[in-house]
């Protein structure tokens, strides 16, 4: 008897278990699936389509130069294909790998898809933003789709309230996507979503019919997404934990799908090291401009307040969507410490919403692996692990937003009704109408701000005035937008104070940002042209030198300057304080010292005063030689 009842138990438990995975997961085929929910599909198409229709007519602007129409590479079309996937992110712009960037870039999968555009109709904007309008409704009919065979609606609730069509739909009309969808250059953000996306639903394939064959397909799938976008790699977590909560995986289940993912990382990061030839950082150099390294320089403590005040912002900018820039350079976040109150407030935040996550872990599992879900993807684009570039960017929320509205989802269509009761239903729809619309309305206002370089950097200068590179990057727009078209004299002079505000704004907040003082010394020279008022040129010359000697627009027009001769003995006067008292007796920059006295020398070919610096700074470098010959021992 006892044997009897031992083997009906197990018989029980065998019979169970698929029962239970398939009420969880079904429907197990995809035929039936896309039949039966063609309504809300097409709902998540429309409005991820809807706002981002009127990028058609919009041009390239931003990082589009780097990646495709100033990339060597992938203006070569599919002759171009064997160097995107051989060479760093930036040479096919720069030329030369040039290590930038902390880790450098490798995510060639998105150039691709540009030289496959190249070769197929060339340059054409029209098509680029297609492409990403597109790939973006995919996404978000992808996102429907893997939640549902996650976390299905019941038969009970109306489509239009099941939390899979709720979330994709907050996910697509969400406006802090605008940079992803409307710079072409986004594009490697949604091909890293849709591969990771599509690796964790071809992952729960395979647990719910345990063919090999979903194993090779996910390898092949997430190989591809991190070849798109590094972020990826998160999804190492973010799968197995998936797995685990929503499809009754066994331990066995996790580490055989999780296995074919490892190896695919593997693979991804012994192919990016060989091009590359580091993981971060080339032989521990550490990267020292502050407009690719916001953090260098700054104590420990500073860093890290920092960080964690950024990541309040994002937290807030999911809720509140309202200003979004796309420039968050130096100084537009502002170094923070322990003491200020926000810093506090999102540590305090983010280390209550970790532990609402576990807390919720058994009676609450969408919340729990909502916010699991965005800290994890999260955590390559946080600035803890290791520095991405840059304080923080809208679009590096694009992959954890989907946390956010899954939560959010799950607040409005489970909870809210729950707690109301009987009219919990149609506040549940007011509300998901409330928000999607709001949503929606923001992101057409900030969709426009892409039309141009103009458009884009005039809304930057307006909600990053504290961002040096938003100043310049504005001034440089007028500069070529305005400027250039106009012809009177009293016109031209007084847009060039207009531009001379924002460029000058830009070195006040990084006095040695080189861009800046490059374009401030073009400008200078460009009112010279005008008012051929030498001295307030040389001292816009002398403000640059300090900071920059090797800058090109000083040496150019200073080489132009020489040759014309200096009746006034404004130039040699300049050349020996610049030349020589600056460059080299306060910096011991002597190679620029000798470049500066020389364009003096040439305007002023008797001048004894600079035979003599020069004299002094070749003996200064040890080449007595050279200092005998100009002071004519």
């Amino acid at each position: 008897m006892a044997k009897s009842r031992k083997k009906r138990k197990i018989t029980t438990t065998n019979r169970r278990r698929p029962e239970k995975k398939i009420a969880v997961c079904a429907p197990a085929t995809p035929e039936p699936f896309w039949r039966s929910h063609w309504l809300p599909v097409l709902v998540v198409a429309f409005f991820a389509v809807l706002p981002y229709w009127q990028t058609l007519s919009y041009e390239y602007v931003l990082d589009d130069k780097v990646v495709f129409t100033e990339n060597q590479f992938v203006r070569q079309g599919l002759t171009g294909i064997g160097d995107i996937f051989s060479k760093e992110l930036f040479t096919g712009y720069f030329g030369a790998q040039k290590d930038l960037l902390v880790g450098a870039r490798y995510r060639p999968l998105s150039l691709a898809t540009f030289a496959l555009e190249f070769e197929l109709w060339g340059q054409n904007s029209i098509l680029s933003h297609t492409g990403n309008i597109l790939l973006y409704g995919l996404a978000g009919i992808l996102l429907y789709a893997v939640m549902w065979v996650l976390m299905p609606g019941n038969s009970k609730q109306p489509w239009f309230l099941t939390l899979p069509f709720a979330a994709a739909l907050l996910f697509v009309l969400h406006p802090i996507h605008s940079e992803v969808v409307a710079n072409v250059k986004g594009r490697d953000e949604i091909l890293a979503l849709l591969g990771a996306l599509g690796t964790l639903f071809i992952s729960w394939r395979y647990v719910v019919s345990s063919h090999w064959r979903w194993l090779v397909a996910s390898a092949v799938i997430f190989f591809l997404a991190l070849l798109a976008k590094e972020n990826a790699l998160t999804f190492l977590a973010v799968v197995p934990l998936s797995l685990f909560l929503f499809a009754s995986a066994s331990r066995r289940d996790l580490m055989i799908t999780t296995l074919p993912l490892l190896i695919a990382a593997v693979l991804y990061l012994l192919l990016r090291y060989s091009v590359v030839g580091y993981l971060l950082n080339p032989g521990g150099q550490t990267v020292s401009d502050v407009m690719n390294n916001p953090f260098y320089g700054l104590a420990p403590d500073e860093r890290l307040a920092t960080i964690f005040y950024t990541h309040g912002l994002y937290l807030k900018l999911l809720l509140f969507p309202h200003p979004l820039t796309h420039d968050y350079y130096p100084y537009q976040i502002p170094i923070a410490g322990w003491g200020d109150w926000l810093v506090i407030a999102s540590f305090v935040i983010q280390i209550a919403l970790l532990s609402l996550a576990i807390w919720a872990w058994r009676r609450y599992r969408i919340l729990s692996y909502g916010v699991l879900f965005y800290f994890i993807t999260f955590s390559i684009v946080s600035n803890v692990l290791f520095t991405v570039g840059t304080f923080m960017n809208e679009r590096f929320v694009f992959m954890p937003s989907v946390g956010f509205c899954l939560v959010m989802a799950w607040l409005i269509v489970d909870r809210l009704p729950a707690i109301v009761g009987q009219k919990g239903r149609l506040i549940a729809v007011i509300v998901l109408v409330t928000v999607s619309l709001a949503f929606l309305t923001r992101a057409w206002i900030r969709i426009p701000d892409w039309k141009n370089a103009y458009t884009l950097n005039l809304a930057a200068a307006k909600y990053s005035p504290n961002s040096a590179r938003a100043n310049l990057f504005f001034g440089v727009a007028m500069y070529q937008k305005r400027y250039a078209a106009l012809t009177g004299r009293k016109q031209k002079l007084s847009m060039l104070s207009e531009i001379d505000a924002y460029v000058n704004k830009a070195v006040q907040i990084v006095p040695a940002y080189r861009s800046a003082q490059n374009f401030r010394a073009g400008m200078s020279a460009e009112r010279f042209n005008i008012t051929k008022e030498l001295g307030p040129l040389l001292a816009v010359f002398y403000d640059v030198l300090t900071y920059h000697p090797d800058v090109s627009n000083v040496h150019v027009y200073l080489d132009w300057l020489a040759g014309r001769g200096d009746p006034t003995g404004e130039l040699a006067a300049f050349a020996h304080r610049s030349g020589f008292e600056l460059l080299s007796q306060q910096q011991a920059n002597y190679s620029a010292a000798i470049w500066i006295l020389n364009y003096g020398l040439r305007a002023a070919p008797n001048n004894a005063q600079l035979r003599q610096d020069i004299a002094l700074t070749y003996r200064a470098m040890g080449n007595e030689v050279k200092a005998r010959e100009y002071l004519g021992e």
